[in-house]
């Protein structure tokens, strides 16, 4: 049975203005810290009936950790949280989320391009892997590696697509691992709180 938590909105939550699939669709799903102390950001909520989170894991609406909206620059670096795919998630409602918040999503927020997380540099790119697929509302740090979410962390949403958030660069076999992201021009996003202590 899935442990879905009614925790009360955020400041900024509760100025939300989302339609009544918002309301019940875009969630967050979080997951026992290692060291026992609260809960860790795990994904998005997947609302397909077949996907299943055991009862270690606690659901909450997004108003409870939304925390504001927040703008990159063109230099800034990006990379994918791990074991959050993007097909976890019910894309179609956090996309409109972000477009309700004056966010575009008619391209990916990326320039294209998949860097080496190896070179920090930004000049060694993989050439086998494109920009395409779906725009989703996808989940990132600001890291060159992809990584989990350390406690205290926060969690970002930008526009990005199915590829950017999904494919897999390294040995790792990990999706949206291996490499890190640079955006197109400066733009904006959400914010949320990626740690919870409960």
């Amino acid at each position: 049975m899935n442990n879905h938590i009614f925790l009360p909105a955020t400041e900024e939550g509760a100025k939300l203005n989302l339609t009544y699939e918002q309301e019940h669709t875009c969630k967050v799903v979080y997951k026992p810290a290692e060291d026992g102390k609260g809960y860790v950001f795990s994904e998005l909520w997947d609302i397909r009936p077949e996907i299943k989170y055991s009862d270690s894991y606690i659901i909450v609406p997004v108003r409870s950790v939304y925390v504001d909206k927040f703008t990159y620059r063109a230099d800034d670096i990006f990379a994918n949280i791990i074991h959050s795919s993007a097909d976890h998630c019910p894309s179609n409602s956090w996309k409109q989320l972000l477009i309700s918040h004056g966010i575009d999503c008619s391209q990916c927020a990326t320039d294209g391009y998949f860097y080496d997380s190896k070179d920090h540099s930004g000049k060694t790119y993989f050439t086998d892997y494109q920009c395409g697929g779906e725009i989703k509302g996808g989940h990132i740090i600001n890291s060159f590696s992809a990584d989990t979410v350390p406690s205290g962390s926060f969690v970002y949403m930008l526009p990005i697509c199915h590829n950017h958030n999904s494919c897999c660069t390294d040995d790792t076999g990990r999706n949206g691992s291996g490499f890190f992201m640079m955006p197109r021009s400066e733009g904006q996003g959400i914010r949320l709180r990626g740690y919870m202590v409960l």
